[in-house]
């Protein structure tokens, strides 16, 4: 929720700054990137923080911070106060959002995983359809208003995302378990097993050892690879890495980008034509509306074994360029309707590459791996403002035009990566299919309800 929201905040503040702060462009885009700059640092420390300290101290770390830099932002007198102010807040939310989706793969049954995923991405939405709400209520039109109210509303998604945390939430087994916390691994799955299914026993001393086989196996494979991000271009993972770091700039700067953007093209579009009848806030919101029902759909094609991950995020890839080309050439309801497409099919593209990015890289680099990933697309936000305001020069809808040329590479990217991840076992190396018991963890762990 926290991602999400930020991105309509950012671009509902820019137009209405830009009226009451006297902006230049170069400052109105600086606004733009410095949420995304953060980002992008705290999706490298991400992965040097987790993969070293766990998975919940640096949330709660970091969600304490990000409440706090909402809140002073919400108060900023000036463009570069609020310019710090918004990077240290997405500094915060890049290692949060890294995180949080790395926890969640870890204790999430096999074949819940991929749905699981795709049903947390929905509160992506919900922030973003809150922001628009609020904004709808303070601001008079998308370039005048109250802004004050939308930055301060930050602090609630991490205010109660803290809580939750501090007293619900226990330290990933799986990372434990790799790191040789053997005891305090098997008390933290005996707990989940007592909340989740109170019939089922205990974990045995058989499998105990059978889990302490599975964790030496490991600790022998990744013994040198945890938190190092040269391992993500040894071996075969080089090709791999490079083509998902190109989908992840390419679907940030479009996904965010036309967010980002959207509020600006139909305020002018209807400066240029007084008789639309569309408010720019209900066309923003109808726009963000649709990735309900793609969400819904990934979550059931998501783990269909003929599409996946791979296959499905080919397609949508595929539709959400085609969307963007021919919403170019298009004013008003006709333009609202294709944006409204690309952004169905980009919602699903970014559904299925969050799990393919996640399962394909082991334990001991996978919040690396994510959050240098992740970061690749921090990069394309940070250069999406820019890119967008001077696209704009172009013609009014010029910014879809450069969205989708950008999106038919990343067709092509997806269609180089080399296999799918569904069904696939999260500590599988590549080549290792046929060999017994790799799955071990997995077994085990299945059938008294926790992974």
């Amino acid at each position: 929720m926290i991602d999400g929201a930020e991105t309509m905040v950012i671009s509902f503040l820019g137009p209405v700054l830009q009226n009451d702060w006297q902006l230049t462009e170069s400052q109105r885009a600086l606004l733009g990137s410095s949420p995304f700059i953060g980002f992008f640092f705290g999706c490298l420390l991400a992965g040097q923080i987790s993969d070293r300290l766990g998975r919940k101290p640096p949330l709660i770390f970091a969600l304490a911070l990000n409440f706090a830099f909402a809140l002073t932002s919400a108060f900023s007198q000036n463009i570069q106060t609020l310019v710090i102010l918004r990077l240290l807040f997405g500094l915060t939310v890049g290692i949060i959002s890294t995180v949080s989706m790395t926890y969640l793969v870890e204790v999430v049954p096999l074949e819940n995983r991929g749905k699981m995923m795709v049903f947390t991405m929905l509160f992506w939405t919900v922030g973003e359809m809150l922001t628009c709400l609020i904004a709808y209520v303070f601001f008079e039109s998308v370039v005048e208003g109250y802004w004050r109210p939308l930055a301060l509303w930050s602090i609630f998604p991490s205010g109660l995302s803290f809580f939750l945390v501090i007293f619900f939430m226990e330290e990933s087994p799986r990372y434990l378990l790799i790191h040789q916390e053997i005891d305090q691994g098997f008390e933290i799955i005996n707990l989940i097993i007592k909340k989740n299914n109170q019939n089922v026993a205990i974990l045995t001393e058989d499998e105990k050892e059978s889990l302490k086989i599975w964790v030496n196996k490991q600790a022998k494979a990744q013994k040198l690879i945890s938190g190092n991000p040269l391992e993500l271009f040894r071996e075969n993972r080089w090709r791999i890495t490079l083509l998902l770091w190109l989908n992840w700039y390419v679907l940030s700067c479009d996904y965010f980008g036309s967010l980002y953007i959207l509020p600006e093209i139909l305020h002018k579009m209807k400066m240029e034509n007084e008789q639309a009848f569309y408010n720019e806030f209900i066309g923003i919101f109808i726009s963000i509306l649709c990735e309900i029902p793609s969400t819904f759909i990934s979550f059931f094609i998501v783990d269909i074994e003929v599409l996946g991950r791979k296959k499905s995020l080919i397609i949508a890839l595929f539709f959400m360029s085609l969307s963007f080309l021919i919403g170019f050439w298009l004013k008003d309801m006709a333009f609202l309707i294709l944006a409204t497409l690309a952004r169905f099919f980009q919602n699903i593209a970014y559904l299925m590459n969050f799990p393919l990015t996640m399962e394909i890289y082991p334990t001991l680099i996978r919040v690396t791996g994510l959050g240098i990933a992740n970061s690749m697309s921090r990069i394309g936000q940070m250069s999406m403002p820019w890119i967008s305001i001077e696209c704009m020069k172009i013609g009014t809808t010029g910014p879809f035009l450069i969205y989708g040329i950008l999106g038919v590479l990343a067709t092509g990217c997806s269609m180089l990566i080399p296999y799918d991840t569904v069904k696939r076992e999260l500590d599988m190396f590549q080549g290792e299919e046929n060999e017994e018991k790799e799955g071990f963890l997995e077994e085990k762990i299945e059938k008294i309800g926790y992974f």
